[in-house]
């Protein structure tokens, strides 16, 4: 399989002229109290804080994420590129 740049160039980093920035996310309750606050989140600058909490949310606690998987053998098809 060979994948065709089309949004970014070969010299460049597909990040190249993204500002990151690193930001503080706070997963609340309905009520208002703190579940869990995570430090250092780095993010593109122009994201919202919601856009940051979400994020943070459903990737660093990986709500819905099965802990394991197990891989399908598939023939021909790379290891990394099997289902799961």
């Amino acid at each position: 399989m060979k994948i065709t740049r089309f949004f970014t160039r070969d010299t460049h980093s597909p990040y190249y002229g993204i500002n990151f920035e690193t930001r503080t996310s706070e997963i609340k309750k309905i009520d208002g109290s703190k579940v869990h606050t995570i430090k250092k989140v780095v993010v593109p600058s122009f994201w919202s804080q919601v856009a940051t909490d979400i994020l943070a949310q459903k990737y660093f606690r990986k709500a819905g994420v099965p802990v394991s998987v197990k891989r399908k053998q598939e023939k021909g098809v790379p290891e990394w590129l099997q289902c799961s």
